[in-house]
């Protein structure tokens, strides 16, 4: 598993968060696209890349997987086909 930085950081701990998954999702998007999973003392989180996007999520949160649903279209995907995407995938 890569080391490199997700460029995010635990704010209960202070630590740097590393992916412990990446999942790629390139044809599901039709372009370069990965999910890469991180755990964070609040909970598990998604980071969704493609291009020089980048967003992640608290997916097991109920706040979360309301993020991910409204955020689906700027993706590409409807709402529970990226939730099903990331439930797939999730460690």
């Amino acid at each position: 598993m890569s080391t490199d930085s997700l460029g995010l950081y635990d704010s209960a701990s202070g630590e740097t968060l590393l992916p412990i998954h990446v999942a790629d999702v390139s044809a599901e998007f039709g372009e370069p696209a990965k999910l890469v999973y991180a755990q964070a003392e609040r909970g598990a989180l998604v980071q969704v890349q493609r291009g020089c996007a980048r967003t992640h999520y608290f997916y097991n949160e109920p706040h979360g997987e309301k993020m991910i649903r409204e955020d689906a279209g700027r993706w590409g995907m409807t709402p529970d086909a990226l939730m099903a995407l990331v439930r797939r995938h999730a460690i």
